[in-house]
């Protein structure tokens, strides 16, 4: 058998809800977001859509858990999934690689439609059940708080819950129980250490379970085991940039990638947990590079949303082509708007718009943002449009009919829900 099989343990149990809830809110599962995944994204129709799928018993997906050997305690980008009042935590500690949508509103069920997440306020408008009509609204007319249903019997209060109800108990129990009762999948992944071979076979896994769900590739899990190895001062400067970006949707791990790149470590690196581990250790701290950094990533944002309307994103298709914009503004000290000239603006949205068009860093991510990040800081003067083509290859002219095929897209939806 694989030495790399060895070192991981996969398993699979199904959980009732109300098991699954009792675990998280009790501390016996403490579940971290790794940087990955941070945002809870779903609205009431969604929410809807999940507990009706579950009312009909309908699969709703399942929930993957990683337990790696370290301590998920000293990972400084790690998000508790739910802050909750408890003196004394002694249960597990796990990350929560998919299923933060599905968790979150399990959780906003139990606490009537408001949970605090890092202090800061998750909140959704009440969804109930209408049982002359047999279905889940949103808002309260005609229908039971589904969040007082759920929380009254497992508290045994339903009595009271439904006590204006009485021709309908029967069917609001046989609701409520369902939920409750309902069994999801969980996988558990356990791994004894984390090497570059480790990191690939768990990637693997992860992509045989969840097929239809989110993607995760060996980059976003080998930085959130290395995440650690970043030191204090350092992952609060990089935290605090991020909260600063949050409103803009900025992905953790583009911000990452484009702050190590200033103190010197190269892309390529970020495919090999050593090589990886050994340049972060190097880094020495510098107040002056990450308040520069702060300053360009900043104004890229400021720019796109200038020239383009992007506030956000959440709609970018390749979100490191953030970093080689960011990466000009950085080397060249470009801030404000005013010190770009007409030219330089044109060349940056044009060649930012052929590789999101093209997909240009769908493959070999590493390599060609090194390529291209070398460009930038051996250029000096205007934006290196011509060589940064030249990267790319073939040239690639964006037709009409490319505009036309995405007029009838709504970018804005999410994988995997009916709409």
């Amino acid at each position: 058998m694989s030495q790399n099989l060895l070192n991981i343990s996969l398993s699979v149990d199904k959980e009732e809800l109300r098991e699954l809830i009792k675990k998280v809110i009790e501390g016996e599962w403490r579940l971290y977001l790794p940087q990955f995944q941070r945002d809870f994204e779903w609205d009431e129709e969604d929410i809807r859509y999940f507990f009706d799928s579950i009312i009909r018993n309908l699969p709703v997906g399942s929930i993957i858990l990683w337990k790696p050997s370290r301590n998920i305690e000293e990972d400084p980008f790690a998000v508790p999934l739910i802050d909750l009042d408890i003196a004394e935590q002694t249960g597990e500690s796990y990350y929560l690689l998919d299923g933060q949508q599905r968790l979150t509103s399990l959780l906003l069920l139990y606490n009537n439609w408001s949970i605090y997440r890092m202090k800061t306020k998750i909140s959704r408008s009440i969804i109930s059940y209408v049982p002359t009509q047999n279905k889940l609204i949103l808002g309260k007319k005609g229908g039971v708080n589904l969040s007082e249903l759920f929380r009254g019997y497992l508290d045994g209060r339903f009595d009271k819950v439904v006590a204006n109800y009485p021709a309908y108990k029967n069917t609001l129990e046989k609701i409520t129980r369902r939920i409750i009762e309902y069994k999801i999948p969980i996988y558990t992944i356990k791994t004894l250490s984390e090497d570059d071979n480790v990191v690939t076979e768990m990637a693997d896994a992860f992509v045989r379970i969840n097929k239809a769900g989110v993607r995760i590739g060996t980059v976003e899990l080998m930085l959130s085991f290395l995440a650690g190895v970043v030191s204090g001062d350092f992952s609060k400067q990089i935290r605090s940039i991020h909260r600063e970006l949050e409103n803009r949707d900025l992905d953790l791990n583009t911000l990452i990638r484009f702050i190590l790149s200033n103190f010197g470590v190269k892309q390529t690196v970020f495919s090999n947990v050593k090589r990886f581990r050994s340049n972060v250790e190097k880094i020495k701290f510098s107040g002056e590079i990450l308040e520069r950094s702060k300053k360009a990533i900043k104004f890229t944002m400021d720019f796109l949303h200038e020239e383009l309307g992007l506030s956000t994103c959440k709609i970018i298709p390749s979100k490191v082509s953030i970093i080689p914009i960011a990466k000009y503004f950085y080397q060249q000290q470009i801030f404000t708007s005013d010190n770009l000239s007409e030219n330089e603006r044109k060349d940056i949205i044009n060649w930012f718009m052929i590789v999101n068009m093209k997909g240009y860093y769908s493959s070999s991510t590493n390599s060609k943002l090194e390529k291209d990040l070398k460009i930038i800081a051996d250029s000096s003067g205007a934006f290196p449009y011509t060589n940064l083509l030249d990267n790319i290859g073939e040239r690639y002219k964006i037709r009409k009919a490319d505009i036309e095929k995405g007029d009838g897209v709504n970018v804005l939806k999410k994988q995997g829900l009916q709409y």
